[in-house]
């Protein structure tokens, strides 16, 4: 068995080569500081309960907050209107978000704000997150999931790679 799996391999990996398919190393990149940048809207009741699970489980996996700049874009949508100056200070304050999370507008979704930079082709839909290098480069990208808290899961496991290198 092992000799057929080993052949089966090696055929594998000569098709592949022949393609111009060549298997990629894994990126060990390390990165020393990070974003994790949140769409958010005031009345949305996902984002009300993923934030906060954020807060939590970052405490709880004791990342080094000089390592990860967490952004909170609260943003126009569908089903609810613009930001409205003093909102997302309200919104920190009635779900206990910690000063360290920056808190921030984009009204100009869905034509060209911040958050078509990262999702082009949505029309607004939130919750949605992004993990990305302070200088803009994107190295996730998540969609909402039925519960919070498999979207927060997902969120830190990826969270934790790329912070020790396994992009």
């Amino acid at each position: 068995m092992p000799k057929t799996l080993a052949l089966t391999i090696a055929i594998l990996s000569m098709f592949l080569a022949q393609c111009g398919i060549t298997p990629k190393a894994k990126d060990t990149h390390v990165y020393e500081k990070v974003n994790l940048t949140f769409f958010a809207g005031g009345s949305c009741e996902p984002c009300k309960k993923e934030l906060p699970l954020v807060r939590d489980r970052l405490a709880e996996l004791g990342v080094d907050r000089d390592r990860v700049q967490v952004q909170v874009y609260l943003t126009l949508g569908k089903f609810f209107g613009p930001v409205q100056p003093g909102d997302t200070q309200k919104f920190q304050q009635d779900h206990g978000l910690p000063a360290e999370f920056e808190m921030l507008e984009d009204n100009k979704c869905p034509d060209n704000g911040v958050y078509k930079k990262y999702y082009p082709n949505d029309r607004c839909a939130i919750p949605r997150t992004v993990i990305r290098t302070p200088d803009g480069e994107q190295i996730a990208i998540f969609k909402p999931k039925n519960k919070a808290e498999e979207m927060v899961d997902d969120i830190m496991v990826k969270l934790k790679d790329v912070l020790k290198g396994e992009k």
